[in-house]
Protein backbone atom coordinates (compact mmCIF):
# COMPACT_ATOMS: atom_id res chain seq x y z
CA UNK A 1 0.00 0.00 0.00
CA UNK A 2 1.37 3.63 -1.15
CA UNK A 3 -0.49 4.97 1.86
CA UNK A 4 -3.92 5.20 3.60
CA UNK A 5 -3.43 1.56 5.32
CA UNK A 6 -5.27 2.49 8.36
CA UNK A 7 -8.46 4.66 6.02
CA UNK A 8 -11.83 3.65 4.62
CA UNK A 9 -9.94 4.27 1.35
CA UNK A 10 -8.65 0.73 1.68
CA UNK A 11 -11.35 -1.34 3.87
CA UNK A 12 -12.02 -3.12 0.86
CA UNK A 13 -8.38 -4.43 -0.05
CA UNK A 14 -8.45 -6.12 3.92
CA UNK A 15 -11.92 -7.63 3.41
CA UNK A 16 -11.12 -9.11 0.66
CA UNK A 17 -7.78 -10.86 1.86
CA UNK A 18 -9.15 -11.79 5.34
CA UNK A 19 -11.97 -13.91 4.09
CA UNK A 20 -9.13 -15.99 2.55
CA UNK A 21 -7.38 -16.63 5.76
CA UNK A 22 -8.03 -19.56 8.11
CA UNK A 23 -11.19 -19.49 10.04
CA UNK A 24 -11.38 -19.14 13.97
CA UNK A 25 -8.69 -17.25 15.90
CA UNK A 26 -6.08 -15.41 13.85
CA UNK A 27 -2.94 -14.60 15.14
CA UNK A 28 -2.38 -10.87 13.81
CA UNK A 29 0.60 -8.95 14.25
CA UNK A 30 1.31 -5.52 14.08
CA UNK A 31 4.94 -5.51 13.31
CA UNK A 32 5.41 -1.87 14.80
CA UNK A 33 9.39 -1.79 13.93
CA UNK A 34 9.34 1.51 11.81
CA UNK A 35 8.84 3.66 14.66
CA UNK A 36 9.25 2.15 17.90
CA UNK A 37 11.98 4.93 18.34
CA UNK A 38 9.60 7.62 18.39
CA UNK A 39 8.55 9.55 21.72
CA UNK A 40 4.52 8.17 21.13
CA UNK A 41 5.16 4.67 20.12
CA UNK A 42 2.22 3.58 22.75
CA UNK A 43 0.53 6.48 21.21
CA UNK A 44 0.71 4.90 17.66
CA UNK A 45 0.65 1.35 19.13
CA UNK A 46 -3.26 2.24 20.43
CA UNK A 47 -4.34 3.88 17.07
CA UNK A 48 -3.51 0.92 14.59
CA UNK A 49 -4.97 -1.81 17.10
CA UNK A 50 -8.02 0.40 17.47
CA UNK A 51 -8.48 0.90 13.69
CA UNK A 52 -8.03 -2.97 13.01
CA UNK A 53 -10.63 -3.99 15.55
CA UNK A 54 -13.22 -1.54 14.92
CA UNK A 55 -13.01 -2.13 11.20
CA UNK A 56 -12.93 -5.49 11.22
CA UNK A 57 -12.84 -7.28 14.94
CA UNK A 58 -9.33 -8.04 14.63
CA UNK A 59 -6.74 -8.37 18.41
CA UNK A 60 -3.36 -7.10 16.90
CA UNK A 61 -0.70 -8.18 19.42
CA UNK A 62 2.23 -5.51 18.97
CA UNK A 63 5.65 -6.93 17.49
CA UNK A 64 8.74 -4.65 17.84
CA UNK A 65 12.59 -5.29 18.20
CA UNK A 66 13.82 -2.43 20.31
CA UNK A 67 16.61 -4.53 22.25
CA UNK A 68 19.65 -5.45 21.45
CA UNK A 69 20.13 -7.50 18.43
CA UNK A 70 22.93 -9.85 19.75
CA UNK A 71 20.51 -10.94 22.23
CA UNK A 72 19.46 -14.51 20.76
CA UNK A 73 16.50 -15.19 23.09
CA UNK A 74 14.88 -11.87 21.92
CA UNK A 75 15.52 -12.69 18.11
CA UNK A 76 13.96 -16.19 19.22
CA UNK A 77 11.04 -14.75 20.73
CA UNK A 78 10.30 -12.34 17.52
CA UNK A 79 10.70 -15.40 15.00
CA UNK A 80 8.69 -17.75 16.89
CA UNK A 81 5.93 -14.72 16.80
CA UNK A 82 6.31 -13.95 13.22
CA UNK A 83 6.46 -17.62 12.29
CA UNK A 84 3.05 -18.25 14.29
CA UNK A 85 1.02 -15.63 12.64
CA UNK A 86 -1.52 -15.84 10.26
CA UNK A 87 -2.01 -11.88 9.39
CA UNK A 88 0.92 -9.32 9.54
CA UNK A 89 1.04 -5.33 9.40
CA UNK A 90 3.61 -2.83 9.27
CA UNK A 91 3.72 0.89 7.88
CA UNK A 92 4.95 4.07 8.47
CA UNK A 93 7.82 5.11 10.15
CA UNK A 94 11.74 5.51 9.26
CA UNK A 95 12.47 3.51 6.17
CA UNK A 96 16.45 3.57 6.93
CA UNK A 97 15.40 2.60 10.47
CA UNK A 98 13.35 -0.57 9.99
CA UNK A 99 15.86 -1.41 7.19
CA UNK A 100 18.50 -1.94 9.70
CA UNK A 101 16.62 -3.68 12.30
CA UNK A 102 14.78 -5.73 9.79
CA UNK A 103 18.40 -6.98 8.25
CA UNK A 104 19.79 -7.96 12.07
CA UNK A 105 17.02 -10.46 12.60
CA UNK A 106 16.57 -11.55 9.14
CA UNK A 107 12.89 -10.89 8.34
CA UNK A 108 13.16 -11.24 4.66
CA UNK A 109 14.29 -15.03 5.27
CA UNK A 110 12.05 -15.49 8.30
CA UNK A 111 8.59 -13.98 5.97
CA UNK A 112 10.10 -16.01 3.13
CA UNK A 113 10.24 -18.86 5.15
CA UNK A 114 6.58 -18.39 6.55
CA UNK A 115 4.77 -17.99 3.06
CA UNK A 116 6.45 -21.17 2.12
CA UNK A 117 5.40 -23.54 4.86
CA UNK A 118 1.97 -22.30 5.42
CA UNK A 119 -0.71 -19.61 4.39
CA UNK A 120 -0.33 -15.64 5.32
CA UNK A 121 -1.41 -12.35 4.46
CA UNK A 122 1.32 -9.87 4.83
CA UNK A 123 -0.02 -5.95 4.27
CA UNK A 124 3.06 -3.87 4.02
CA UNK A 125 2.41 -0.10 3.65
CA UNK A 126 4.54 2.76 3.47
CA UNK A 127 8.47 2.84 5.25
CA UNK A 128 7.95 -0.95 5.85
CA UNK A 129 7.31 -2.01 1.86
CA UNK A 130 9.99 0.38 0.98
CA UNK A 131 11.99 -2.25 2.85
CA UNK A 132 11.17 -4.97 1.11
CA UNK A 133 12.62 -4.78 -2.32
CA UNK A 134 16.26 -5.63 -3.52
CA UNK A 135 17.11 -1.72 -3.16
CA UNK A 136 15.23 0.59 -0.58
CA UNK A 137 14.95 4.40 -1.18
CA UNK A 138 16.13 6.13 1.82
CA UNK A 139 13.73 9.25 2.26
CA UNK A 140 15.02 10.98 4.93
CA UNK A 141 18.39 11.13 4.13
CA UNK A 142 17.76 12.74 0.77
CA UNK A 143 14.52 14.38 1.42
CA UNK A 144 15.37 16.03 4.51
CA UNK A 145 19.17 15.59 5.10
CA UNK A 146 20.57 16.38 1.94
CA UNK A 147 22.11 13.71 0.39
CA UNK A 148 22.50 13.31 -2.97
CA UNK A 149 20.65 10.57 -4.65
CA UNK A 150 21.38 6.78 -3.71
CA UNK A 151 20.02 3.22 -2.90
CA UNK A 152 20.13 1.29 0.30
CA UNK A 153 20.58 -2.63 -0.34
CA UNK A 154 16.93 -3.62 0.97
CA UNK A 155 15.89 -6.96 2.72
CA UNK A 156 15.07 -8.44 -0.78
CA UNK A 157 12.02 -10.28 0.38
CA UNK A 158 10.61 -9.88 -2.75
CA UNK A 159 13.50 -11.26 -4.73
CA UNK A 160 13.49 -14.09 -2.98
CA UNK A 161 9.64 -14.59 -4.08
CA UNK A 162 9.92 -13.75 -7.30
CA UNK A 163 13.36 -14.08 -8.46
CA UNK A 164 13.69 -10.57 -9.62
CA UNK A 165 15.21 -7.44 -8.60
CA UNK A 166 12.40 -5.19 -7.77
CA UNK A 167 12.06 -2.20 -6.19
CA UNK A 168 8.88 -0.57 -4.68
CA UNK A 169 8.42 3.52 -3.78
CA UNK A 170 5.16 4.36 -1.76
CA UNK A 171 3.91 7.25 -2.41
CA UNK A 172 4.36 7.58 -5.73
CA UNK A 173 1.97 10.68 -6.70
CA UNK A 174 2.62 12.35 -3.51
CA UNK A 175 1.94 16.25 -3.69
CA UNK A 176 2.90 17.48 -0.04
CA UNK A 177 5.18 19.96 -1.42
CA UNK A 178 2.67 22.14 -3.40
CA UNK A 179 4.99 24.50 -5.03
CA UNK A 180 8.02 22.09 -5.34
CA UNK A 181 7.63 18.02 -6.74
CA UNK A 182 7.34 15.82 -3.68
CA UNK A 183 6.25 13.00 -6.20
CA UNK A 184 7.70 9.57 -5.64
CA UNK A 185 8.15 9.30 -2.31
CA UNK A 186 8.68 12.96 -1.86
CA UNK A 187 12.31 13.03 -3.52
CA UNK A 188 10.50 14.41 -6.62
CA UNK A 189 10.50 13.27 -10.29
CA UNK A 190 14.02 15.01 -11.05
CA UNK A 191 15.97 13.10 -8.26
CA UNK A 192 13.95 9.92 -8.93
CA UNK A 193 15.36 10.10 -12.63
CA UNK A 194 19.19 9.89 -11.18
CA UNK A 195 17.97 7.26 -8.81
CA UNK A 196 16.41 5.24 -12.04
CA UNK A 197 19.47 5.73 -13.84
CA UNK A 198 21.58 4.17 -11.09
CA UNK A 199 19.82 0.89 -11.55
CA UNK A 200 20.19 -2.11 -13.41
CA UNK A 201 18.01 -1.84 -16.61
CA UNK A 202 16.69 -5.25 -15.82
CA UNK A 203 15.37 -3.72 -12.19
CA UNK A 204 11.83 -3.70 -11.76
CA UNK A 205 10.11 -0.14 -10.27
CA UNK A 206 6.88 -0.69 -8.96
CA UNK A 207 4.85 2.56 -7.84
CA UNK A 208 2.38 2.93 -5.61
CA UNK A 209 -0.26 5.92 -5.20
CA UNK A 210 -1.84 6.98 -2.05
CA UNK A 211 -4.22 5.24 -0.41
CA UNK A 212 -4.04 2.89 -3.17
CA UNK A 213 -3.06 -1.03 -2.83
CA UNK A 214 -1.82 -3.77 -5.07
CA UNK A 215 -2.84 -7.27 -3.99
CA UNK A 216 -0.50 -10.30 -5.04
CA UNK A 217 -2.07 -13.18 -4.59
CA UNK A 218 0.36 -16.19 -5.18
CA UNK A 219 -2.25 -18.69 -5.39
CA UNK A 220 -4.21 -17.49 -8.25
CA UNK A 221 -1.09 -16.00 -9.73
CA UNK A 222 -3.71 -12.79 -9.77
CA UNK A 223 -2.79 -8.91 -9.12
CA UNK A 224 -5.36 -6.54 -8.19
CA UNK A 225 -5.62 -2.73 -7.43
CA UNK A 226 -7.45 -1.32 -4.86
CA UNK A 227 -8.23 2.17 -3.59
CA UNK A 228 -8.48 6.17 -5.06
CA UNK A 229 -5.07 5.76 -7.35
CA UNK A 230 -2.67 3.86 -9.69
CA UNK A 231 0.14 1.32 -9.74
CA UNK A 232 3.34 2.49 -12.10
CA UNK A 233 5.40 -0.09 -13.35
CA UNK A 234 8.76 0.74 -14.72
CA UNK A 235 11.77 -0.67 -16.15
CA UNK A 236 14.43 0.08 -18.65
CA UNK A 237 13.17 3.74 -19.80
CA UNK A 238 9.85 2.43 -20.21
CA UNK A 239 6.52 3.14 -17.47
CA UNK A 240 2.91 2.42 -17.57
CA UNK A 241 0.18 3.11 -15.46
CA UNK A 242 -2.42 0.34 -14.02
CA UNK A 243 -5.77 1.89 -12.41
CA UNK A 244 -7.78 0.67 -9.72
CA UNK A 245 -9.74 -1.89 -10.22
CA UNK A 246 -7.52 -3.06 -12.78
CA UNK A 247 -6.17 -6.54 -13.25
CA UNK A 248 -3.22 -8.11 -14.88
CA UNK A 249 -1.23 -11.80 -13.78
CA UNK A 250 1.40 -11.58 -11.91
CA UNK A 251 3.62 -13.50 -15.17
CA UNK A 252 2.58 -9.93 -16.65
CA UNK A 253 3.61 -7.73 -14.28
CA UNK A 254 6.89 -9.88 -13.66
CA UNK A 255 8.00 -9.40 -17.30
CA UNK A 256 7.02 -6.05 -17.97
CA UNK A 257 9.17 -4.82 -20.59
CA UNK A 258 11.84 -7.61 -19.51
CA UNK A 259 13.83 -8.62 -22.92
CA UNK A 260 11.84 -11.54 -24.76
CA UNK A 261 14.39 -13.65 -24.19
CA UNK A 262 14.35 -13.40 -20.57
CA UNK A 263 10.67 -13.82 -20.08
CA UNK A 264 8.30 -16.25 -18.45
CA UNK A 265 4.90 -17.73 -19.78
CA UNK A 266 5.31 -19.42 -15.72
CA UNK A 267 6.06 -17.60 -12.65
CA UNK A 268 8.35 -19.55 -10.59
CA UNK A 269 8.34 -18.80 -6.99
CA UNK A 270 11.41 -19.20 -4.75
CA UNK A 271 14.06 -19.37 -7.90
CA UNK A 272 16.47 -16.86 -7.23
CA UNK A 273 19.43 -19.10 -6.54
CA UNK A 274 20.01 -22.36 -4.97
CA UNK A 275 20.66 -20.89 -1.29
CA UNK A 276 17.13 -19.45 -1.21
CA UNK A 277 15.30 -23.17 -2.23
CA UNK A 278 15.05 -23.61 1.14
CA UNK A 279 12.97 -27.22 0.30
CA UNK A 280 15.66 -28.51 -1.79
CA UNK A 281 16.18 -31.96 -0.19
CA UNK A 282 14.03 -34.94 1.80
CA UNK A 283 15.14 -33.50 4.84
CA UNK A 284 14.03 -30.34 4.66
CA UNK A 285 10.83 -31.44 3.57
CA UNK A 286 10.14 -33.53 6.42
CA UNK A 287 11.58 -31.21 9.34
CA UNK A 288 8.62 -28.59 7.63
CA UNK A 289 6.03 -31.75 7.91
CA UNK A 290 7.52 -31.75 12.07
CA UNK A 291 7.41 -27.96 12.40
CA UNK A 292 3.84 -27.94 10.81
CA UNK A 293 2.88 -30.47 13.47
CA UNK A 294 4.10 -28.85 16.30
CA UNK A 295 2.34 -25.74 15.78
CA UNK A 296 -0.64 -27.09 15.27
CA UNK A 297 0.13 -28.91 18.77
CA UNK A 298 0.37 -26.47 20.93
CA UNK A 299 -2.89 -25.59 22.36
CA UNK A 300 -2.77 -29.03 23.32
CA UNK A 301 -0.12 -28.21 25.69
CA UNK A 302 0.74 -31.49 26.03
CA UNK A 303 4.66 -31.39 26.98
CA UNK A 304 5.38 -34.40 26.12
CA UNK A 305 3.92 -35.24 22.86
CA UNK A 306 5.96 -31.23 21.64
CA UNK A 307 8.79 -32.14 23.46
CA UNK A 308 9.29 -35.60 21.19
CA UNK A 309 8.52 -33.37 17.99
CA UNK A 310 11.50 -31.18 18.66
CA UNK A 311 13.77 -34.35 19.37
CA UNK A 312 12.21 -35.82 16.63
CA UNK A 313 13.55 -32.69 14.35
CA UNK A 314 16.59 -32.38 16.29
CA UNK A 315 17.45 -36.17 15.35
CA UNK A 316 16.69 -35.93 11.53
CA UNK A 317 18.39 -32.59 11.15
CA UNK A 318 21.69 -34.00 12.88
CA UNK A 319 21.35 -36.93 11.26
CA UNK A 320 21.67 -35.70 7.73
CA UNK A 321 24.71 -35.49 6.06
CA UNK A 322 23.97 -32.11 4.58
CA UNK A 323 24.26 -30.83 8.28
CA UNK A 324 21.00 -28.44 7.91
CA UNK A 325 21.71 -26.99 11.23
CA UNK A 326 24.59 -24.65 9.02
CA UNK A 327 21.24 -22.65 7.70
CA UNK A 328 20.02 -20.10 9.36
CA UNK A 329 16.77 -20.13 9.06
CA UNK A 330 16.41 -23.79 10.26
CA UNK A 331 18.34 -22.18 13.22
CA UNK A 332 15.28 -19.89 13.40
CA UNK A 333 12.39 -22.57 13.21
CA UNK A 334 14.27 -24.77 15.88
CA UNK A 335 14.84 -22.05 18.60
CA UNK A 336 11.24 -21.01 18.08
CA UNK A 337 10.35 -24.41 19.14
CA UNK A 338 12.17 -24.40 22.09
CA UNK A 339 11.23 -21.49 23.16
CA UNK A 340 7.57 -22.48 22.67
CA UNK A 341 8.21 -25.70 24.31
CA UNK A 342 9.65 -23.37 27.32
CA UNK A 343 6.94 -21.19 27.32
CA UNK A 344 4.12 -24.24 27.55
CA UNK A 345 5.92 -25.22 30.40
CA UNK A 346 6.17 -22.15 32.18
CA UNK A 347 2.55 -22.13 32.02
CA UNK A 348 2.35 -25.38 33.76
CA UNK A 349 2.33 -26.08 37.71
CA UNK A 350 5.28 -26.68 39.38
CA UNK A 351 4.10 -30.09 40.37
CA UNK A 352 3.31 -30.80 37.04
CA UNK A 353 6.92 -30.25 35.77
CA UNK A 354 8.45 -32.28 38.57
CA UNK A 355 6.03 -34.98 37.86
CA UNK A 356 7.00 -35.15 33.88
CA UNK A 357 10.88 -36.34 34.77
CA UNK A 358 10.88 -38.56 31.80
CA UNK A 359 10.67 -35.13 29.62
CA UNK A 360 13.33 -33.23 31.28
CA UNK A 361 15.49 -36.74 30.61
CA UNK A 362 14.30 -36.28 27.25
CA UNK A 363 15.80 -32.93 26.41
CA UNK A 364 18.90 -33.23 28.33
CA UNK A 365 19.42 -36.33 25.69
CA UNK A 366 18.57 -34.00 22.95
CA UNK A 367 21.26 -31.20 24.03
CA UNK A 368 23.97 -33.96 24.76
CA UNK A 369 23.46 -34.70 20.83
CA UNK A 370 23.52 -30.92 20.03
CA UNK A 371 26.80 -30.81 22.09
CA UNK A 372 28.37 -33.72 20.41
CA UNK A 373 27.48 -32.11 17.20
CA UNK A 374 29.33 -29.41 18.44
CA UNK A 375 25.73 -27.15 17.67
CA UNK A 376 26.52 -25.04 20.81
CA UNK A 377 24.49 -22.06 19.79
CA UNK A 378 21.73 -24.32 19.90
CA UNK A 379 22.85 -26.37 22.90
CA UNK A 380 23.03 -22.99 25.11
CA UNK A 381 19.75 -21.40 23.55
CA UNK A 382 18.03 -25.00 24.92
CA UNK A 383 20.11 -24.70 28.69
CA UNK A 384 18.88 -20.81 28.77
CA UNK A 385 15.13 -21.80 27.99
CA UNK A 386 15.17 -24.48 30.69
CA UNK A 387 16.90 -21.95 33.07
CA UNK A 388 14.11 -19.66 32.32
CA UNK A 389 11.37 -21.61 33.60
CA UNK A 390 13.23 -22.68 36.54
CA UNK A 391 15.49 -25.55 35.71
CA UNK A 392 19.15 -25.52 35.89
CA UNK A 393 21.03 -27.69 33.72
CA UNK A 394 24.64 -28.68 34.89
CA UNK A 395 27.06 -30.38 32.27
CA UNK A 396 28.80 -33.44 32.95
CA UNK A 397 31.50 -35.42 31.56
CA UNK A 398 28.97 -38.44 31.26
CA UNK A 399 25.84 -36.14 29.91
CA UNK A 400 24.08 -32.52 30.96
CA UNK A 401 22.00 -33.55 34.11
CA UNK A 402 18.82 -31.17 35.61
CA UNK A 403 17.25 -30.16 38.88
CA UNK A 404 14.90 -27.79 39.77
Amino acid sequence: MGSGETTQSLKTLYKKNLKNLPKGNLTSLYLTVPFEFQENYHELCEKGCKFFYDAFRLNMQCLGFAGNSNDENAKGIFASRLLESDFIFSGPGSPTYALKRFKEFQLGDILAEKIKTSSLWLAFSSAALITLGTFSLPVYEIYKVGHEPYWEQGINFLGTIFGQKIVVVPHFNNKEGGTHDTSCCYVGRRRFNLLLEQLDPSVLVIGIDEHTGLNIDLLSQNCEIYGKGSVSLIRDGKEISLNTSEAISLTELLNFNLPSSNTNSETTIFSLNDSTDLISNKTGQNFDELYLKFLDSKNSRDLEYIASLVTQATELLLGDHHNEFSNELYKIKFKSMILSLAEIALSSTSQALQTNKSLLDLLMSLRDKLRRQKQYELSDYLRLSLNKIGIQVNDTLNGSTWSF
